[in-house]
């Protein structure tokens, strides 16, 4: 993989780091959640300051198609874990729909993998996932990570009425010697 600094060309698409100009297309990607993190009429804006907030933390990154100016498929998230030993870092992602399934989530996510232990000398990667999201599950298996078991109080959700709500998930895990095992470094 070519690093490029904000810019991971890919086999089939090219991760860059998340932009103002990607306010956009993260409405459709956050209005499909249930329930949606906005109020309806609040959702554009509110999306292109949460693009604006991505841009500067610099952890977030954009699944593009082709060479990184091709229709967006989703978010990437790769940044350092509080309470965790130092080195563990965070992964998650979220695409639409129509890009599920394709292969898509497997490829960005192992090239932001890759990514993270050659170029950050990241430690370790822990990614969190509610029981019922199978898909997810299967992701972060096929990706090398460990489940570590379920924990009470790692993701939290908004319900119906806008309250924010702990909910528990299975922590997956990946250190960097596992990682690379039968892999060219």
């Amino acid at each position: 993989m070519t690093d490029l600094g904000d810019c991971l060309p890919l086999e089939r698409l090219t991760l860059r780091r998340f932009s103002r100009r990607d306010g956009p297309a993260l409405c459709p990607l956050l209005s499909r959640r249930d329930p949606p993190p906005f109020a309806q009429e609040a959702a554009e804006e509110e999306c292109l300051h949460l693009a604006l907030t991505w841009e500067k933390d610099r952890c977030r990154w954009a699944a593009c198609l082709g060479r990184g100016e091709g229709a967006f498929l989703g978010q990437l998230l790769l940044s350092p874990l509080e309470g965790w030993p130092p080195g563990f870092w965070e992964l998650g992602y979220e695409f639409l729909p129509e890009y599920q399934g394709q292969g898509f989530a497997y490829e960005s996510c192992r090239g932001l993998l890759e990514y993270g232990f050659r170029r950050l000398e990241v430690k370790g990667v822990a990614a969190f996932c509610e029981p019922e999201n199978r898909r997810s599950l299967r992701l972060l298996e096929k990706l090398g990570m460990k489940n570590q078991g379920l924990r009470e109080r790692m993701v939290c959700r908004a319900d119906r009425q806008g309250n924010m709500q702990w909910r528990p998930a299975l922590v997956y895990r990946l250190e960097r010697q596992d990682f690379w095992k039968g892999r060219d470094k």
